[in-house]
């Protein structure tokens, strides 16, 4: 074991409150935070190379902000749903996120979101019942292509803007937002 250099975090103890994530993980596994009632802190090293957030990481976890690191790709089913002290998500203008997934932050309390610039697809329910979300940006020349089904249904939208690259909205997808 000594002198590897690992490339997937596979779990954590679920005591943790604060974690700094080596920059050589590439894949952050499913579960590997979930249920991680007391952790509030998570930072990613400069030069991250992570790629993925996999399916439910962070599920459940109390996590309160994250900084998304710029070559993440994808943001998988699941990955902050019931983020319940979840507020803010930050993605940087060099963010290389082209996909987020059904349910990725379902249920958190996001208050606002800028989606990057590269995003091409933002599945099914993946803001739904986000009850403090009042706020969606999209970046300059969006790339966004595609927003499924319920993907913002039981927020608290007060505004948002498409941009002209959207071919396709699905069904409900702002269904019985409050405001």
């Amino acid at each position: 074991i000594d002198d590897k250099i690992f490339d997937i975090l596979y779990f954590v103890c679920r005591d943790i409150t604060h974690i700094v994530i080596p920059s050589s993980i590439k894949r952050i596994n499913s579960y590997a935070f979930n249920e991680c009632k007391n952790l509030k802190k998570i930072e990613f090293l400069e030069n991250s190379e992570l790629l993925s957030i996999d399916c439910f990481a962070f599920s459940n976890s109390s996590i309160e902000n994250i900084s998304i690191p710029d070559r993440v790709k994808q943001i998988c089913e699941h990955s902050f749903s019931y983020c319940r002290s979840l507020k803010n998500v930050k993605f940087s203008k060099n963010s290389e996120l082209k996909d987020i997934k059904n349910h990725a932050f379902f249920g958190s309390s996001i208050v606002k979101i800028k989606i990057p610039k590269n995003v091409k697809q933002i599945r099914k329910k993946a803001f739904s019942e986000c009850n403090n979300l009042k706020m969606v940006k999209f970046c300059e020349n969006s790339e966004l292509y595609s927003i499924e089904n319920e993907t913002f249904c039981l927020s608290s939208i007060e505004c948002v803007l498409i941009t002209k690259s959207v071919k396709k909205i699905g069904e409900n997808v702002f269904a019985n937002c409050k405001n």
